[in-house]
């Protein structure tokens, strides 16, 4: 970002300046000059009405001239900011860090969560032993279940659970069920994305790499089924070129 905003000293008047320049996205400039004090008017006040109009007219027609000047630069300048536009989002997409994972093994975080994760999905969970209020012990569960977060982009929440039990076992029953019940997302270390959830694993709308959807996994396959059917005919062609000579030759006797 470049600024300019100062009030500037040309002896008899000021200029002030409010300009504003956001590189790839916005541009301001807010000028105002104005004299500190009376302006000497001597040379014009001998003059007619009519001469002074005219005078005033011709100086107005300099300041639109400038004016349009500026409005061309100001063209020029929007032409630029797009392409500055368009590297700045490149930029953010080549930049943007890698997503941090447990490559599907548990782990302990710093808030004493236990959790598992890859490039696309996070599992996390804790059970804290309190003693309530009449004296008994209680065991409180929370657990979250959700994608990965890739720069700016909101995370999917599967499942998000507060409960709480009367006995450990019964809270650790409980979590080993969930865990159970999500063993599938964490069998990969890149698991393939709902195509509804693409965007969230997209920087400026194009999807990182390593990563794949539904649809681009389906066309892969198919592409892939395709060729090998283009292989087995190019295998059946010389047993069939084979099988017609020996017929032709059976006819010619």
């Amino acid at each position: 970002m470049t600024t300019t905003d100062c009030t500037t000293d040309y002896g008899e008047y000021e200029r002030y300046s409010d300009d504003r320049l956001f590189h790839g996205a916005g541009l301001k400039i807010d000028r105002s000059v104005y004299y500190k004090g009376d302006c000497d008017i001597s040379d014009l006040i001998t003059k007619s009405v009519k001469e002074v109009e005219n005078l005033r007219d011709e100086s107005i027609g300099k300041e639109n001239a400038a004016y349009e000047k500026v409005l061309q630069a100001v063209a020029e300048w929007e032409k630029s900011a797009l392409v500055t536009k368009r590297h700045k989002r490149a930029l953010e997409y080549l930049t943007a860090p890698p997503i941090e994972h447990t490559s599907n093994q548990w782990t302990v975080d710093d808030y004493d969560y236990k959790v598992r994760s890859n490039m696309v999905y996070l599992m996390k969970y804790r059970i804290d032993k309190r003693q309530s209020r009449n004296g008994t012990i209680k065991w409180d569960v929370e657990l979250s279940v959700k994608t990965q977060s890739v720069q700016w982009q909101s995370a999917v929440i599967l499942e998000r659970r507060e409960k709480t039990f009367s006995s450990e076992e019964s809270a650790q029953k409980y979590i080993d069920g969930k865990i159970k019940a999500y063993d599938y997302l964490f069998t990969e270390i890149s698991p393939v994305i709902p195509d509804i959830d693409k965007s969230h694993f997209c920087v400026n709308g194009v999807l990182l790499p390593g990563y794949t959807t539904v649809s681009m996994q389906k066309e892969k396959e198919k592409k892939a089924s395709i060729r090998k059917q283009l292989n087995e005919l190019k295998a059946d062609k010389p047993t069939e070129r084979k099988q017609l000579k020996t017929r032709t030759k059976e006819v010619s006797i």
